[in-house]
């Protein structure tokens, strides 16, 4: 059997890509030894790039008698049966059962995409009818309904990694993505649908746009989709080695590793945090220096002492009195960075020019003793 070995560099592994359904003895190997896991959505085998994983990836590509990487902790001991995990409920791709046996129908998916990163490493389970769902031990449920019963009700809960029933969860989320993919892909080809790259630019071009334009919207859309794909296959990673540290430190009754499960989970949650924090604030700052290229063709953008300064006028009609009148905008920014200094706006012209020359003096003082205090945002006065 032709087995190829890749190296992820990004996620420092090793894969291990079958062309076939591999045979049982080898299956039983990559069962037994711990180091490896299975791929569901790209098929294939993977585990952490170190010299034993390699050496027996290595083995295994040349056909050689292949054991247990010295990494496993079966690697001394016989392999013996794989004991499926007992779960407090049986969760589904499509929902999940309780201890009576009631099903509850919903959907399962992850909390990567808050940008404050709030839920780093947890699951959400959504019901497909409001009421009161019972939820697993340690999960916590969130009333999110303007009604007075939201109280009682719980139709939304949350559970992280240490929480027993977690990887319970991750697995029906896994199993809920495979059973999406292959449904999309079987309404593809009911409708006829071609998703390859050509048909893609095609399409785009009957959209109205060249070639070249078609092309390079066609290759963001593949860049954005394998850096979407990265973050979540590293979210999960994470997520799922939280949950083992926490699974092992309650089957061995070892308090000094539940409280390093708990610190690591802390370490985790924090680089995430901070991580998604970098990504808003880098998405910002991409949208101020778009905002300053329009400002300068349109001829509203005045550059002094290394700061961009925005002014644009809009009038006005309050609702009740009446009353018109014109509201100066001020928006000022480092052409650089894409910063912003500063944010708002002024009943009067002579307002903002006040503005603008207080915010060169700011710039422009010897020592932060010497500026005055200058707020990020002023709403409109006069």
């Amino acid at each position: 059997m032709n087995i190829t070995v890749k190296i992820n560099e990004e996620k420092n592994g090793v894969e291990l890509h079958f062309p076939a359904m591999p045979s049982p003895e080898i299956l039983d190997r990559l069962r037994a030894d711990r180091a490896w896991r299975y791929h569901r959505v790209g098929k294939y085998w993977y585990a952490r790039r170190t010299p034993a994983t390699l050496a027996f990836a290595e083995a295994l590509e040349a056909g050689e008698a292949i054991s247990l990487s010295v990494d496993s902790p079966q690697a001394e001991k016989p392999a013996k049966s794989q004991r499926k995990p007992s779960y407090e409920m049986k969760y589904l791709f499509s929902g999940y059962r309780d201890e009576s046996g009631e099903y509850h129908k919903g959907s399962w998916s992850l909390c990567d995409g808050l940008t404050d990163g709030k839920r780093a490493y947890q699951i959400e389970f959504c019901g497909d009818t409001y009421g009161s769902l019972p939820i697993p031990k340690g999960a916590e449920f969130e009333n999110n309904s303007d009604s007075m019963t939201d109280y009682f009700e719980r139709s939304r809960w949350y559970i992280g990694p240490d929480c027993p029933d977690f990887l319970g969860c991750l697995e029906a989320w896994e199993k809920q993505r495979e059973h999406d993919r292959k449904r999309f892909e079987k309404l593809d080809a009911k409708r006829g649908a071609m998703n390859d790259r050509e048909s893609r630019i095609a399409y785009k071009q009957r959209l109205g746009l060249n070639r070249t334009d078609a092309v390079a919207s066609v290759d963001r859309e593949d860049e954005a989709k394998r850096r979407k794909e990265a973050a979540e296959f590293a979210f999960t990673a994470e997520a799922r080695r939280l949950a083992e540290l926490f699974r092992d430190a309650r089957e061995s009754g070892d308090d000094q590793a539940l409280e390093n499960a708990r610190a690591q989970l802390a370490a985790s949650v924090a680089a995430y945090q901070a991580e998604k924090r970098d990504e808003r604030l880098d998405g910002q700052r991409r949208t101020t220096l778009s905002m300053l290229n329009t400002a300068r063709r349109r001829g509203n953008c005045l550059e002094l002492d290394g700061a961009a300064f925005v002014m644009t006028e809009a009038y006005y009609t309050e609702m009740f009195s009446g009353r018109k009148g014109i509201e100066y905008g001020l928006t000022a920014a480092d052409p650089i960075t894409g910063d912003t200094l500063f944010c708002g706006k002024f009943n009067t012209a002579e307002a903002r020019k006040a503005k603008i020359v207080e915010l060169l003096r700011y710039r422009n003082s010897p020592s932060p003793a010497e500026a005055p205090s200058l707020p990020e945002t002023e709403a409109a006065h006069g």
